[in-house]
């Protein structure tokens, strides 16, 4: 549970700063909460359970959201950060797609996607990685 409300509050956090800070600035952000190299190694039971923890959050997070239609770098940006501060080694990646012209963020773990169903996130041509 823990997991999941940390989850939450760093998904408020990033849609706050999303608000009035730069692109740069949030990824920087992301990043300087994020440890070099992870505080720990988990099993791969850990490892499922912290996903799916996440996933939980930012569910809850979309429930919670007030604006019509949530924003993915929040979602990607929080996922990233907790992802990687529990031991995981997460991708975060943004992409476009060309028509209609569309960008979007998402967390990849081992090739699986974590913020956002597979189908989403296939549409798009990953131009960004920050491991």
């Amino acid at each position: 549970m823990v997991v999941v409300s940390v989850t939450l509050a760093m998904f408020h956090y990033f849609s706050l700063c999303s608000r009035r800070t730069s692109f740069a600035t949030l990824v920087a952000r992301a990043r300087r909460l994020v440890p070099e190299p992870p505080e720990r190694s988990i099993t791969a039971e850990e490892g499922t359970r912290l996903i799916r923890d996440v996933q939980r959050g930012l569910r809850l997070a979309r429930v919670f959201d007030y604006r019509t239609r949530p924003d993915c770098l929040p979602r990607a940006l929080a996922s990233f950060v907790v992802l990687q501060r529990g031991g995981l080694r997460a991708t975060l990646r943004i992409g476009a797609r060309k028509f209609p012209f569309a960008a979007h963020a998402w967390v990849i773990v081992n090739d699986i996607a974590v913020s956002d169903p597979e189908a989403e996130w296939m549409k798009y041509q990953p131009l960004l990685t920050i491991p």
